[in-house]
Formats: structure tokens, sequence, C-alpha cells
């Protein structure tokens, strides 16, 4: 044993089911982020770690991951001999990060799904809300092909909290055309939390979390380059990716520059009916629907026996156009093909995110302290023709309708407490300031301030080897401050007056939650989560005073500035075989909401002109309910089976009615058959068919479109090529909708024009190391 001046030495082996060596393991520690890989015996060494206490975390393709607690210097005498077991099933990792408790997954009450790099790049969705929809109960709303946004079991908006490296996203996440302001092409690995995670993150993970996890650091004196092509025939986009990263002594770097365009994309149809008028789609593609994206991500990181400390800088920029036909009054005239698919007129939008966060972890005595600070500064602008329908004169503003501003900053503070090897404490503080102002010759939000701080305490016990419990309790205080707003109305240039849009508004909310989870292993392959809990939300801005026209969502939103703060009761079971080569789970949910707020149909016309329907913000008492069912198969090494259901229900208690825009029950199957090649020039290759049955929706609300049901099959296929005994090329090709089906997707903004979802689409991605 090395002596403590110098940190004590971690020593072990890495062997298979046969007590055979395993070559190339990884091995390392999650608070450091020290890490080495196993030698040509499977044997690993350490060295120069503190006293403290550690998460140990083995992994080795083909084989389950590994975990273990340490604490040192106790177990610095002993030799970790770890044997592996070998499954074929595609398993999370054994460690949730998203859990501040960094439990494993069998041991956190809450249902949780994890997708890899690898499960992310052969779905080669156009955007990383649609690629989430591979899990059980995780659906998305779209707005045409560039934008969409997560639901989970039919919640969605500011109540699904979206985090990268421990920080909220923050960029108008109320909008349902608003997308996730983040390059899908730097995402590595995504935990989902399905259900209430108010606790640990805060009044928005009412519904659930996606979080995005940091990127594994290199192993030390490793240095990566890596190019990746793209390309889709639904909107003939291209598009390219550089990434480069490495680990020089503990000074971690990465960098990542992407750039995409697309053209207007094609629908399996030549007309739509809106309102009982039939419009053409000329030529099958959706005019204006065109985009252009460049992101860039650069990271420094330093890792040390005493934590890591890591700062990362992002900037998100898009340009996607909105159909013409979305809005005012569609007419023909405006959905004439102008012969060029890959321009953008107006209307469009254009966002950009730019967002600096540091992430520190710091060993104090035999304690960890992290602390997550970022900044954020979202601009979103929305532009349109001002003069277009005689209205009102040319403005200042030019063609800008809206400009939506924001600026976030935020801190995530949290103390981990180890009290023995059963009991752990973590102590944290979360808080959070916002200042939005506007610009444009429309109006949809006033200018506000608003800010958040909440403490929290959770635990993980240990009750015995097969039962364990966590829970915690948590307090937050909120706070909103917007302006009155008047607008200038207008009639055929000449100013009639002025109209109150937004009045001044002051509102505090104090909220708590709290929960009490269980796990227990009836037997190696048999385990039950049980998870009971309060939670809350807090009305978001949009919800207490929004007055406008939102054109991409075509409709006027109107918000109530008397909501009160959502409560919601929640319980969570699911029950979990897993075998070497076969899982299946069941997962039933309730949630009651004493105020749920909503947004909903009115069939009343807007005042304001060619708007469409009125949309109000109502509260109610609510019931949510539903289950998912998964099973995994794999009957040979090669040859992996898939299937799973989901379904959410809603029901507005006070109306007796179903709740509105949520999504249809959905079925899917998978096979995948995937072959590794020891000789030649192919290394590895799979092929994949995807078939999916999506319910009709008739559990509708008043006013609420129903959507009939549809079936849809994809197909995947991808190849691994070697050259000199290393990796060459990496190719991914798939098909989506390869029948070319026409059908409407419920939770699209496109849903209530008739206009039918994205036809068939083939997909090309390449993979080329450079070094």
């Amino acid at each position: 044993m090395i002596t403590s001046a110098q940190g004590y030495e971690l020593k072990g082996k890495i062997v298979d089911e046969k007590g055979q060596g395993l070559f190339g393991a990884t091995i390392h520690l999650h608070e450091t982020f020290q890490g080495v890989s196993s030698g040509d015996s499977g044997y690993f060494s350490l060295k120069g770690i503190r006293a403290g206490h550690y998460h140990l975390h083995i992994s080795y393709l083909g084989y389950k991951a590994w975990e273990a607690e340490l604490h040192f210097p106790a177990d610095s005498a002993k030799f970790w001999l770890v044997r592996l077991e070998p499954s074929s099933l595609e398993l999370n990792e054994a460690v949730i990060e998203g859990n501040v408790l960094k439990l494993e997954r069998n041991k956190w009450s809450i249902p949780v799904h994890v997708l890899g790099e690898e499960a992310l790049n052969r779905n080669q969705t156009f955007t990383l809300g649609q690629a989430l929809e591979q899990i059980p109960g995780v659906s998305s709303i779209n707005m045409g092909v560039s934008v969409s946004k997560p639901v989970i079991r039919g919640l969605s908006g500011t109540r699904i909290l979206v985090a990268e490296n421990g920080i909220k996203q923050e960029g108008q996440q109320w909008g349902g055309d608003h997308g996730l302001e983040i390059d899908p092409l730097n995402v590595e690995q995504v935990e989902v939390i399905k259900g209430p995670a108010s606790l640990l993150y805060g009044s928005d993970a009412i519904g659930g979390v996606v979080h995005i996890r940091q990127p594994m650091v290199p192993m030390p004196g490793k240095h990566e380059a890596k190019i990746s092509l793209l390309g889709k025939s639904l909107n003939d986009a291209l598009g390219a990716s550089a990434l480069f990263r490495g680990n020089h002594k503990g000074l971690s770097y990465r960098f990542r520059a992407t750039w995409q365009e697309q053209g207007d994309y094609r629908v399996p149809a030549d007309s739509f009916t809106y309102n009982t008028y039939t419009l053409p789609i000329n030529g099958g593609r959706l005019k204006n629907t065109a985009g252009r994206e460049v992101h860039v991500y650069a990271q420094l990181g330093l890792n040390r026996n005493w934590g890591y400390t890591r700062l990362a800088y992002s900037r998100f920029e898009q340009k996607a156009g909105i159909f013409s036909g979305a809005v005012g009054i569609s007419r023909a005239y405006l959905l004439v093909s102008d012969e060029n698919t890959r321009n953008l007129d107006l209307p469009y939008q254009h966002t950009t995110h730019h967002k600096l966060i540091s992430n520190t972890n710091v060993q104090l005595g035999r304690n960890w302290l992290e602390a997550d600070i970022a900044y954020q500064y979202n601009q979103r602008r929305e532009l349109s023709a001002p003069h277009a329908h005689g209205q009102l004169p040319s403005t200042e503003w030019g063609n800008l309708a809206h400009g939506l501003f924001l600026q976030t900053v935020s801190s995530n503070i949290r103390f981990h407490h180890t009290r023995s090897k059963k009991l752990k404490l973590v102590y944290g503080n979360q808080s959070q300031y916002q200042s939005h102002h506007f610009e444009g010759f429309e109006f949809l939000l006033p200018a506000f301030q608003q800010w958040q701080t909440g403490v929290y305490t959770v635990m993980s016990w240990k009750a015995s080897t097969r039962t364990s419990f966590n829970g915690g309790l948590r307090a937050d205080y909120a706070g909103i401050q917007s302006e009155e707003h008047k607008q200038v109305l207008w009639k055929n240039y000449v100013p009639l007056g002025e109209q109150v849009r937004a009045v001044a508004l002051a509102r505090n909310f104090l909220n708590w939650s709290g929960s009490i989870g269980m796990t227990h292993q009836f037997n190696s392959k048999l385990h039950l989560k049980a998870n009971v809990g309060k939670s809350f939300r807090t009305p978001s801005v949009q919800e207490l005073t929004v007055n406008g026209v939102h054109h991409g969502a075509f409709r006027h939103e109107l918000g109530d500035p008397n909501l009160n703060s959502e409560i919601a009761y929640q319980l969570d079971i699911g029950l979990f075989y897993e075998s070497q080569h076969f899982q299946a789970s069941v997962n039933p949910y309730v949630n009651y909401f004493s105020n749920y707020i909503f947004l909903r149909p009115s069939a009343q016309f807007s005042p304001l002109p060619e708007a469409g329907q009125l949309y109000r913000f109502e509260q109610a008492s609510a019931f949510l309910r539903g289950a998912e069912v998964q099973m995994e198969w794999h009957p040979w090494k090669q040859l992996h089976l898939e299937a799973d259901y989901a379904l959410s229900l809603g029901t507005n208690l006070d109306l007796n009615l179903p709740l509105p825009f949520m999504p249809p029950g959905k079925f899917k199957a998978m096979a995948e058959w995937e072959q590794d090649i020891t000789k030649g020039r192919i290394q590895s290759w799979y092929a994949r068919v995807q078939f999916q049955a999506v319910q009709a929706q008739n559990r509708t609300d008043r006013n609420e479109y129903k959507t009939p049901a549809y079936q849809l099959v994809d197909l995947g296929l991808g190849f691994q090529l070697r050259r000199k005994n290393k990796e060459w090329l990496d190719i991914s090709l798939s098909v989506q909708n390869l029948f070319n089906t026409r059908y409407l997707q419920h939770l699209s903004r496109w849903r209530y024009l008739g206009i039918p979802e994205p036809g068939r689409n083939i997909s090309l991605r390449v993979n080329v190391p450079v070094w």
C-alpha cells in the first residue's frame, strides 16, 4: 500500500465468467474522472487516490456494467478481483449519473432509461426529441422535421426539465414550436427519468427529466479526431460535424463544430384540407420548411485526485422556415412553389442560444462538494411581413414580429455526506435568476424578471442486502414580476388607440415536495420498485401573461394571471425481471393534480386579425394514469428482439372530460441482427427492422380534433470497416416510413391544418476516424 502522503493505490484484475483476463476494460472513479484500461491479462492499477468515499465504475462490451462503493484507506489494501457477467442485452449503465445519490439503476425507486451513443446514432432521427421516442412512454411534439420536444407520459413543456451537464436548459421551452437548443450530434448519452423529479430538480421536473450527461473524458494520453457526414432524402439535407477530444496528463479538451442545411421537406400528399377548403401541396413539398444550423461546443477540464473542474461553452444557431399555410388564413397563392426548395422566405424563426457552464467536484475531507454554475442567453426571433394584410404600416422593427430575449444565471450546489456504507445523505441548493425583454411589431409576452431558490436533502439507506430506501424533502420559493404592455391598434394604416395586452404582475410562490421510495430484490433476476411523493410546479410566465398569436403553433394563446401552483401526488410501481438473455418489465403509475394547468381550445374566435381559434390557460383537478410494458430477448448472440407498449390517459375531473393533447397508445417491435467478423475489411455489420402501431386518439377534449390510427415500418443497416486492424469507417443507413404512409400525428403542430407527417426518408451517416 502506498503511503497516504503519496495517495493510495487501487489494484485488481478484470476477468470473464471463466476467469480469463479481459483486456481493454474501462475502469474509472466517478468523483475524479480518473481512469485506466485493463492490461493484457486484465490487471489494472490506479494510483494517487486520496482518503475518502468513491464510486468505482467498470465496463466492457458484452458484459454487465459493474459498480462498487470504495472507502479509502480501508479498501486500499484489497486486491479487487472483478468477475463480469456476460449479457447480450442492451442494458442500462449500472449507475445513474442524473441521480445525485449516484445509485445503481436497480436501487433507485424512480424509473429511468439510458440511451447510449450507439442507439442514438443508429436511429438517425431529425432531432433529439424524436430520438427519445425509442423509450416506452416517451413521445414528442413536432413542428415539421427540424423542431421537436419530448413528451413523457403525456406531460411536456415546462413540466419536462431538460438538463445538460447538470444545468437546466432555459430557452423559451414553454412554446410547443420551440425545439431544444442542443446539438444532437454532440450528445453521447441521455438519461430519461419518467415521473416526478421535483425533489432533485425543482419545479419544472414534475413530469420527468431528460438529462444529457457530460461526455466521458478520454483515458490519459489518448487523443481523437472524427468527422461525421450526414445526408437525408426527405428534405435533401446535408451536414457535417467534426469532433476533437483528448486527455494530456489529466488536462482534457473537447471541441465540436456542426453544420447542417436542409430544403423543404416532402409529405405523401398533394393537398390538404383546412376549414373545408382543399389547398395544394405543390410537388409534395411543404413550401418554406427549409432550414440551416451551425453549432459549436468547446470544453476544457482538469482531473486530479482532489476532484475535477470543467468549463464548457456552446453556441446553437438555427434558422427554420415556417410553412406559409400556417400563418393567417391559408390561401392557395401563398403555397405556390418558387422553384427553390432550399431558400428561406417569410415567415421563419431564427434562434441563437449561448451557454457557459462550469462543473466542479472537490473533495472535502472524506466527502464531496459539487458546484454547477451557468449563464445562458437565448435569442428567439420570429419574422413575418407586418403589412401582409393591410393592418399596420412598416415599423421600426422591419420584419421582426416577435423578438424574445431571455438571460438566465443559475447555480446548483450539492454536498455529498457518507455517514456509513449503508446511509448516504446529500444536501443541496438550486438558485436561478432570469430577465426577459421583447421586441417586434406583435406582442406575445411582456418583459419580466423571475427568480427561484430551493433547498433540499435526500437520503439513501441500504436496509439489507435486498432492500433499499431513498427519499427526501425540498422547499422552494419563487417570484415573478412582469410589466404592463399596451399595444397600438391599427386599421388600414390608421392608429385607433391602445389596448392593454398585459397587466403588471407581481406574484410569489412557496412550495414543498417530498418522496419516499423502495427497491426490493426478490432474487438475482426479479426486483420491485415503488415510489410515492408530492410534487409541485410554479406557473410559468407564459401561462400567467401570454396574450398573442403564436404563428408557429397557429393559435392565439391567452394566459391567466390568477393561476396557482400545480400540486401533484404520484404513485409509481415497477416490476422487473432480468436474466442473461431476457428482460421484461411492467410499470404502472397514477398522478392526481389538484390544480392542473392546461391549454384548452375555447371554441371562440380570437379578436386579433386572422388568429384562428382562441386557446385559454385553465386550471382543474386532473387524474393521469398509464403503464409501460417492455420486453427484450436475445435468443442467439446475434439476434436482438424487443417490444414495448405504452399508454397514457388524462381526465379533467371537474368536467369529466379527457385532457387535451394527450398522446395515443403506441406499440413498437424491433428485430436486429448484429454480426462480428474476425477477418476481412468488414469488422461488423447490423440490420434491423422496426414496426410501430399507434392507436387512434378518440379521447379528446371539446373542440379538439380526433386522430386516426396508423402503422409505420422503418429499416436500418450499418457496417464498421477496418484498415490495418483499426476502425476505418462507420456507416449507418436507415429508412423511415418505408411505405411512404400518409398519417397524422396527434401532437404535431400541423395536425390542426390537416397536414400529414413526413413521408419516406433515407438517411446516411458516415463516421470517419482521423486519428
